[in-house]
């Protein structure tokens, strides 16, 4: 949206419509550090690409919790909904190359803090879905990458912001079973039902996650 204001009074209408009908928990966008769904996520500034998305999705998100409790009083919204994995620049970098595509949920957060406006939310929300195979033990940790293997990491990002001690929302994950355009990574039915049991069993170690929505019911 151009307006923060527009969009804030949209969420307000929503919340007016459904809260009588029992909905009091939302998610405020769908992965706004990728550009497929939220743009600009960078602009060219002299000679560097600098990333401008957490300013503008810091202002939707406050107005759209803004809106909504103020309809509803008892109503918690989520805040980040980000997509596991960034590009090469992080937040900012040389603009030689094309425009990057998407920040590190990692990096997107600490954005948040100090470009972000420090948007209110209830709950940090995230979408880990992996994008290659389990790394090795031995492997470099990763630092622009967030996924159901490396979830234990999603906390103390969390907790390295000003969102110190946040509950967390994993709103979308899954295993598909055939590459496609967007997720080339995929695992064989039996390899899947493995994975989706043992993402649980990670998932359940993290007493603040809240919420763990599995997404694919089909492939995507």
């Amino acid at each position: 949206p151009a307006s923060a204001d527009a969009f804030g009074q949209f969420a307000g209408a929503a919340a007016r419509r459904y809260s009588v009908r029992g909905v009091h928990l939302w998610e405020a966008w769908n992965e706004p550090n990728l550009n497929f769904f939220f743009r600009p996520q960078f602009v060219r500034r002299g000679s560097r690409w600098v990333a401008t998305s957490p300013a503008s999705y810091g202002e939707l998100l406050t107005a759209m919790r803004r809106n909504i409790r103020a309809v509803d009083a008892t109503a918690r919204v989520g805040g980040g909904a980000t997509a596991p994995v960034g590009d090469r620049c992080g937040l900012e970098c040389d603009a030689s190359g094309a425009a990057p595509n998407r920040s590190g949920p990692q990096q997107f957060l600490q954005a948040l803090d100090t470009i972000g406006g420090q948007p209110e939310m209830d709950a940090v929300t995230h979408h880990p879905y992996p994008s290659s195979p389990p790394p090795a033990a031995d492997a470099p940790k990763a630092v622009r990458r967030l996924d159901i293997y490396n979830l234990q990491d999603l906390a103390p990002a969390i907790d390295a912001t000003y969102l110190k001690g946040t509950p967390i929302w994993i709103t979308e994950y899954g295993f598909q079973t055939e590459e496609t355009a967007v997720l080339r990574y995929f695992l064989a039915p039996a390899e899947q039902a493995a994975a989706i049991s043992k993402a649980y069993a990670t998932l359940v170690t993290e007493p603040r996650i809240e919420i763990a929505t599995y997404y694919f019911l089909q492939d995507n």
